[in-house]
């Protein structure tokens, strides 16, 4: 009788173990599952820009990340350019740089791998599409 009642026990603590592990294994799935929506995003830590190394900049590249609110408008945009040359997105801040730093040609950041068309709810959910390189 003894042995029965400990094997039932070790059972039942097996049971609650893989229970317990399941529920926290799939709430980890879903929390990183890019057709739900959920994104987690590890804590980064401040950059104080002051003190990179100057050879740490890709000199002639001025890489943006376009806030969501320019979602729409940056997916539809035609960039054209200026009589002096400089790209145009049509929105002021931008176009005012672009003319600032003589920048003459668009490209978005992470285009090759938005490409495989596989991942692009995924990319889009990470924002990949928002970052562009101004040349």
């Amino acid at each position: 009788m003894r042995k029965n009642y400990s094997y039932c026990l070790s059972i039942g603590f097996l049971v609650i173990v893989f229970f317990i592990a399941g529920t926290f294994l799939n709430t980890l799935e879903a929390a990183n599952d890019p057709l739900t929506g959920n994104v987690i995003k590890g804590e980064r830590p401040p950059i104080d820009i002051s003190t990179i190394p100057d050879q740490a900049f890709e000199q002639g590249i001025i890489r943006i990340k376009f806030s969501k609110d320019l979602e729409n408008f940056i997916d539809n945009a035609v960039i054209s350019t200026n009589l002096d040359g400089t790209a145009r997105f049509g929105i002021a801040a931008i176009d005012q740089l672009n003319q600032q730093y003589g920048v003459i040609q668009v490209k978005k950041t992470f285009d090759v791998v938005l490409q495989n068309t596989q991942f692009n709810d995924r990319h889009r959910l990470w924002e990949f599409h928002l970052w562009y390189d101004l040349i």
